[in-house]
């Protein structure tokens, strides 16, 4: 309705009404694909300060997969209990934004009680993140944000995951804006 009004006044020539009001929200969408990720450099890594042992991650223990009939970028932590993987951001984020990060976990086990931590980050710091419980039963997890700065496009993004014990992670997707 915003945009109709500031359209109409545009066109009848009232001063005043800046074009700048149309680029408050950034157009709905994903942030990144579900299949575009690559491994992340540790010295890159804004997920560095939490680091206190690392199994190195293969390449056969993360990647892109089919899950029921949506595409997730899974996570096997059997052999890997750090991950941070990054992409450029598919679209200009505006200060303001929703961001919402959906993760799906099967059962989280391990030896003796613990933590696991899940994250989004640019370069400049960590966006949102949350420790979740271990044991945990399966879950769907949202994280919801508002962008408390702009994100141009093509900005590294990085997702992090560092869990105790043989889980199953499954990074659904990070959309801006969704149901806006």
């Amino acid at each position: 309705m915003l945009i109709l009004l500031c359209l109409l006044l545009a066109l009848i020539g009232c001063d005043g009404v800046s074009t700048s009001m149309i680029q408050d929200q950034s157009e709905a969408g994903p942030l990144v694909y579900t299949s575009g990720w690559s491994t992340t450099e540790p010295l890159q890594d804004p997920f560095n300060e939490f680091r206190s042992s690392q199994l190195v991650c293969g390449e056969d223990e993360h990647g892109a997969e089919l899950l029921g009939d949506v595409w997730a970028y899974s996570i096997q932590t059997g052999d890997c209990n750090w991950l941070t993987i990054e992409q450029p951001s598919m679209r200009t984020v505006h200060e303001g934004d929703l961001i919402r990060l959906e993760l799906w976990h099967f059962f989280l086990s391990a030896p003796e009680p613990a933590s696991a931590r899940v994250g989004l980050a640019t370069a400049e710091g960590i966006l949102i993140e949350m420790m979740e419980p271990i044991p945990q039963p399966a879950r769907l997890i949202e994280l919801e944000f508002r962008a408390q700065k702009s994100i141009t496009k093509n900005t590294p993004i990085y997702f992090h995951i560092s869990n105790h014990g043989t889980n199953s992670w499954h990074l659904l997707n990070i959309h801006v804006n969704p149901n806006e």
